[in-house]
Order: structure tokens, then sequence, then C-alpha cells
């Protein structure tokens, strides 16, 4: 019994094999985005006259309006963002940020990477996306370590909750 069976399978395998060289079919993943590091995950509530001068670096950066509004520049362009936006700064992209006479709350990300072509710099975040950051905000409490909003490094033993908070 056993011999016919290990027969019956060494020819059904010779059979696949030959007609299709494997029964097993590579599917190809494309990574659209791709995080090599961080360098800030936090949310800040900021006053009606917060104003920063601006900043240049070679990482991305996200910025989500979760309460409230502020006034974002990009390069040469200028935008409003209100609660459940977003704008996307590629690296080596001048930007700032100022409060548009209102309190509000960002959700600032920036990371070394590879993201898609933007087709837009703004984009809007629904409610599931919004919890998904409270996720990630809670998240990252509990695995890096802050000096004010600053990450200076990973909690010991917290090295393999990292993926878990991006």
């Amino acid at each position: 019994n056993f011999k016919n069976i290990y027969f019956f399978g060494h020819i059904f395998f010779k059979f696949v094999y030959f007609f299709g060289g494997t029964m097993y079919k590579r599917l190809p993943i494309e990574q659209k985005i791709r995080i090599d590091a961080l360098y800030t995950l936090f949310s800040d509530t900021r006053e009606p006259s917060y104003s920063f001068e601006g900043e240049r670096h070679d990482f991305w950066e996200i910025v989500c309006v979760l309460e409230g509004r502020v006034g974002v520049a990009s390069d040469n362009d200028l935008y409003t963002l209100s609660e459940g936006q977003a704008v996307i700064h590629t690296p080596m992209e001048f930007h700032n940020i100022w409060s548009e006479n209102v309190k509000n709350t960002v959700f600032i990300f920036s990371f070394a990477g590879k993201m898609p072509e933007l087709k837009h710099k703004v984009y809007n975040f629904s409610a599931s996306e919004r919890a998904m950051i409270s996720d990630i905000m809670e998240q990252s409490s509990k695995t890096f370590e802050y000096g004010g909003l600053i990450m200076k490094g990973i909690k010991p033993g917290m090295e393999n909750e990292v993926e878990k908070t991006v």
C-alpha cells in the first residue's frame, strides 16, 4: 500500500514538473511603501498662535490634522488643512506649518524609505484611518522612548514591537 502511494506520488510530481515546472506558483507582491527608519512619530496640540519657521530634510514627512485647522507651505505651494486631511512632504522639500487662528492637534510621522509617486499633496483620511492613527500613537508610546516630541530610541525589551507600530 505504501509503495503504491509512493509510486503514484512520484509519477504525479514528475508529471507536474514536466508540464508546469512546479506545482507552486510565485506570486510577487509589489511593496509600494517601505519604511527603513523612523525620525518622528507623535501628536501635538498647538495653540492658535503657533507657527513653525520651516525645515528641509532628506526623509518623508506626513502631517495629519486630527482637530482644528492648519496652514502648510510646501516649497512654493500653500494649503489650508482641516480635520481629516493630511499632507505628504517629499525628501528635500522645504515645508512649514502654522495654526490658522484655532487650536489644533496634528499627528506627524517622518521616515526614510520608499513611497510611490504622489498624484496629490493633500489627502483625506477616513474615520477608520483616524482610528489606526490612534492605535499607532498608543503603540508608539509603549514602544519608543521620547524626549519631548523627539524619538530617542526603542524601549528595552520592545524591539519586536516596532513593526507592530508602523
